[in-house]
């Protein structure tokens, strides 16, 4: 008889619960299904949990999550979550299927929803299906949904993700994780673990994922599509390590994504894609960390297995890889088209290289540069003429004031020429002093009179 436990319900069965929560903490030691509101949730016609929380810690061994411990339905019937959450901590004993809301999900729809609690496990075998907010879902999407908690596994753990461990026949649309992901064994990523023949859209994770193989800041094994999402934390592993996508399955697309975190391996390393297989593509992407292996390390992918590969209108950082893929098996075919490797400082208008705008964008700038500089020649030569005109101009009033001193236009006055005129006006007493008054001087015909009242008198 497997036992179940739920901080409300422990075994709910074609029911719906709404508008619900749970405070308390959910230990048990033997039972798997173990949940923070919902032990386990069976259906044959569409269920739901809404508006419910939990804020408990969760201990189980297996299938065990923050809100519900496990979702199974034998005829394919929906059941919809929509704006719960989950702040405890959740720990597996000894088994796989944990996550921060729920443990297991098939067919299952999760929306506007969140944990923030850590996730991990304590045994110390082989631990499946780790996530942030889910463990493991399948025929089933998470929308508008994120986890913050981190992800612990044990080093045998594989399937870990900091949103969803693992993503089969699904999709996780306008979602985030940003709790780093760490100690797994393969298939480790900072959304996703593995996405399985899904999409990922419009999502992102910001956390730091570490591993053994298959290691992605993004996912670690992909296959399906990924559009219009990034990775901003570091990936650190051993074998299949990329800055978004540890190993990309066959007819695996990656589009208008990006990573900036570095990454580091050892072999089959990729800024982009550790590795990728046959009839997959890239395009509008770019990687723009530091990219440290030892063999097969690209600044997009690292290893490139067999078939047909194409990439287009990408770019990575060839400051720090100058080849684009580290080695090409030799049944393999890489198309490339506009892809190319940018400095750090290229990297600065990486919007541009993406829109195609980029030469025109130089073009512009270089116009501008120019136009700038003559401008300033203008302002230069301005200047300086300004300059020239100032030194003329005072020059030529030095000369006049000097040639007025030279030649005045009033008769000015000797003695030789006014002695006459003078003695008329001066009469000289019999004495050592004497006193002058001078009425009018007249030379040359122009009279001066001076009105002097000053007398100067013999003392």
């Amino acid at each position: 008889m497997t036992v179940v436990w739920g901080g409300v319900v422990g075994k709910a069965l074609n029911s719906s619960v709404n508008n619900s929560y749970a405070k308390g903490d959910v230990t048990s030691i033997s039972g798997s299904s173990i949940g923070g509101l919902i032990g386990e949730m069976d259906a044959t016609s569409a269920v739901s949990v809404s508006n419910s929380f939990a804020t408990g810690n969760v201990i189980g061994l297996s299938d065990v999550g923050g809100l519900i411990g496990s979702y199974k339905t034998f005829n394919k019937a929906i059941m919809t979550v929509n704006n719960c959450y989950a702040t405890g901590n959740v720990k597996a004993t000894n088994g796989g299927n944990v996550g921060g809301l729920i443990g297991y999900a098939n067919y299952a729809n999760i929306s506007g929803s969140h944990a923030t609690g850590e996730v991990s496990v304590t045994s110390t075998g082989y631990v499946n299906y780790i996530g942030g907010l889910v463990g493991e879902i399948a025929n089933g999407s998470v929308i508008s949904s994120y986890a913050t908690g981190k992800v612990i596994g044990n080093g045998f753990s594989s399937y870990m993700g900091g949103l969803t461990g693992s993503v089969t026949k699904g999709s996780i649309t306008n979602s985030y994780a940003t709790g780093d992901v760490a100690n797994g064994f393969e298939c480790v990523g900072g959304l996703t673990g593995k996405s399985s023949s899904s999409n990922i859209k419009d999502s992102w994770a910001s956390g730091d994922a570490s591993g053994t193989n298959q290691v992605g800041g993004l996912a670690g094994l992909a296959s399906g599509t990924i559009i219009n999402s990034h990775a901003n934390g570091n990936v650190t592993g051993n074998s299949l390590v990329g800055g978004l996508v540890g190993f990309a399955g066959i007819g695996t697309s990656i589009s208008d994504s990006y990573e900036k975190g570095n990454v580091t391996g050892v072999d089959r390393v990729g800024g982009l894609v550790g590795g990728i297989r046959q009839d997959s593509s890239i395009s509008g992407s770019y990687t723009s960390g530091y990219v440290t292996g030892v063999t097969r390390v690209g600044g997009l992918a690292g290893y490139v297995t067999r078939g047909k590969i194409t990439v287009n209108d990408s770019y990575w950082n060839k400051d720090s890889q100058s080849d684009v893929i580290g080695e090409k098996a030799s049944n393999s075919t890489v198309v490339f088209n506009n892809v190319h490797g940018l400095t750090k400082d290229q990297f600065k208008d990486i919007q541009y290289y993406l829109n195609g705008t980029i030469d025109q964008v130089l073009a512009n700038r270089a116009a501008a540069t120019q136009a700038a500089a003559d401008a300033a020649a203008r302002l230069a030569a301005q200047q300086a003429a300004f300059e020239d005109d100032a030194r003329g101009e005072a020059g030529g009033t030095i000369g006049r004031s000097l040639q007025y001193q030279a030649e005045p236009s009033k008769p000015s006055i000797t003695v030789a020429e006014a002695s006459a005129s003078v003695d008329d006006h001066i009469v000289f007493a019999d004495s050592d002093s004497y006193g002058v008054h001078i009425k009018a001087i007249s030379a040359e015909g122009v009279h001066f009179d001076l009105e002097d009242d000053f007398n100067s008198k013999k003392k």
